[in-house]
């Protein structure tokens, strides 16, 4: 068994090992602010998005992360990633990409234990419930959901919320479908732990972090 490693271990690694740590997948590795179409209509949501990372300190404080939904194609994994990278790019802490596909193959494949060699770290679940200060869900939709998972669905979701880390959500689904899809109980959850966007253009008022303040 690997040795278990802190959460200020994985904060206090050099900025490019932390950024290859995120394992985002090669597809989106370029992603960045920069480089997404910013047109009138998602300027206000990327504004938004650049207020959250500047607001790190205190969404660490208040475990304050994201949920980003929308139709397929409209950039939810793109401003994810980006959003991610320039997290870790402006301040000292950790993170992690998971499309939920990926989480369910990890939550399967531990069952008998610790993770298979496969995954580079076999204590990865572990980290992603309690460990890395930030963790991206990217198409956290029912796709995969038995009653099982959605049982480890919701220990991932309470484990991040109790430990006040925030987590960022995309998804094809409005925050206010979640509870339908997976538990009333999820959905309570990431109404109180995330504040919600769409990328469609107008729903982009979200409290504190509203693109207009």
């Amino acid at each position: 068994m690997s040795e278990w490693k802190s959460a200020k271990y994985w904060r206090n690694r050099p900025l490019d090992e932390r950024l290859k740590n995120l394992r985002v997948p090669p597809r989106y590795r370029s992603c960045s602010f920069d480089n997404f179409e910013t047109t009138t209509t998602t300027q206000p949501l990327v504004k938004a998005l650049h207020k959250w990372v500047g607001n790190m300190p205190q969404n660490m404080e208040e475990g304050m992360g994201l949920y980003i939904s929308g139709d397929v194609g409209t950039g939810k994994t793109h401003l994810a990633v980006a959003t991610l990278k320039e997290v870790i790019k402006q301040h000292e802490l950790s993170g992690l990409f998971l499309t939920y596909d990926m989480f369910c193959e990890m939550v399967y494949d531990s069952r008998d234990g610790e993770l298979p060699e496969m995954y580079g770290e076999e204590n990865l679940l572990k980290y992603t419930r309690r460990t890395y200060d930030v963790v991206v869900i990217d198409n956290f939709n029912a796709d995969r959901v038995t009653d099982y998972m959605i049982k480890m669905t919701a220990d991932l979701i309470q484990s991040r919320y109790d430990t006040q880390l925030p987590t960022i959500f995309t998804s094809s689904e409005r925050i206010d479908k979640i509870g339908g899809l997976f538990t009333q109980r999820i959905a309570s959850i990431l109404r109180q732990s995330t504040y919600p966007l769409r990328t469609a253009g107008i729903d982009y008022r979200i409290g504190g972090l509203d693109a207009g303040q």
